[in-house]
Order: C-alpha cells, then structure tokens, then sequence
C-alpha cells in the first residue's frame, strides 16, 4: 500500500461487517455499503460525486486518502441534491455513516 494504515484510520469507527460492494447508490462510481448504514467511495483525483439511493446515510465526511484527515462533513439532501463535493487534485475517501 502507498498509504499504510490509512484505511485502518478511515474504518475504525464504521461498520464494516456486512459491506458488500456497491454500484447502485451513486452516478458513476462504485463503492462499498450496506443500506441505511453505511457507503464508502473512493475517488482517486477527488472532485464530486452524486447520489442516487435512500439507502445511502445522508450525514458524510470526505476524507483525504493519503493521510486520512477529514476535510469536510456535511449532509447531502437526495433526492433535491445529492451532490458531495471533495478536493479536486488528490485521492479522497467519502463515507456516509450516520455516525459521522
């Protein structure tokens, strides 16, 4: 890994049991989840993505995947506008928990 222990950092206060990979809750990009608990999604250039589902946790944080530092939390309002918004010009990690 490029990064060690950065995904242990992300991951330890979710929960990761039952994710199973996921195509469904945001446009054009994969990620992992679990429904109403958790999505996980990788962006390696940042920049923003959508989402789709009401099985997505509306509260998120956008982490910066090579040191594991939270840039920003928010919520996104789907249906209206589910838009999340990260950094462009580096790797970020969103996660939508509702512990966030």
């Amino acid at each position: 890994s490029r990064y060690p222990g950065v995904l242990q950092r992300i991951f330890a206060d979710l929960p990761n049991a039952d994710m199973a990979p996921n195509w469904d809750w945001s446009i054009g990009r994969r990620g992992l989840g679990i429904p109403g608990k958790l999505l996980v999604v990788y962006l390696p250039e940042g920049g923003r993505i959508r989402i789709c589902s009401e099985h997505a946790p509306k509260a998120f944080r956008v982490h910066d995947a090579r040191t594991g530092d939270v840039f920003s939390r928010g919520a996104h309002a789907f249906p209206e506008n589910g838009f999340i918004e990260t950094p462009a010009g580096g790797p970020t990690v969103i996660v939508c928990c509702e512990h966030v």
